[in-house]
């Protein structure tokens, strides 16, 4: 073989190697797919309420009297209080005072966003008790009861 032709040998052999290595690198396998991804939702917790002693708007025979509400949101989330409704009959630990003679307003209306985590926002509701003229005297200086339901749901 002569010079020349063992020359052109080479430059085609080259040649074809680099196209055989383009085509393999075209070649690749591509590859999709699909499936579902997995999440886990929470349960709320519900909101905890207490009571604390009220210094103003105090009861008295046939006036009204505010009411105070602490509300403590455990939830990792924020909620809104929208309202606040009774939830059974005012009650007294005075021995001789009728339980009767005190009643509950439902306060609706209301948009106090509680922060998660315990977070917390006591509720002062005027004039949200009444008592009414049949209250004896024994019911002076007693302590009410008043049972309620806390209307709360996620903030926005």
């Amino acid at each position: 073989m002569s010079h020349v032709m063992k020359r052109r040998v080479t430059v085609l052999a080259s040649m074809i190697s680099v196209l055989l290595i383009a085509s393999i690198a075209f070649a690749a396998w591509t590859s999709t797919g699909s499936g579902n991804g997995s999440a886990l939702a929470g349960s709320a917790q519900g909101v905890t309420v207490e009571g604390d002693a009220v210094t103003t708007g105090l009861l008295y025979p046939n006036a009204d009297g505010d009411v105070v509400v602490k509300v403590t949101n455990p939830n990792p989330y924020a909620v809104t209080v929208s309202a606040i409704n009774g939830n059974g009959a005012v009650t007294t630990d005075a021995v001789d005072c009728t339980d009767s003679t005190v009643t509950f307003t439902d306060v609706s209306g209301l948009d106090q966003d509680i922060a998660g985590n315990n977070g917390t926002y006591t509720f002062t509701l005027t004039d949200a008790a009444s008592m009414s003229d049949l209250a004896e005297d024994e019911c002076q200086g007693a302590s009410f009861s008043v049972p309620v339901t806390v209307v709360a749901a996620s903030a926005d």
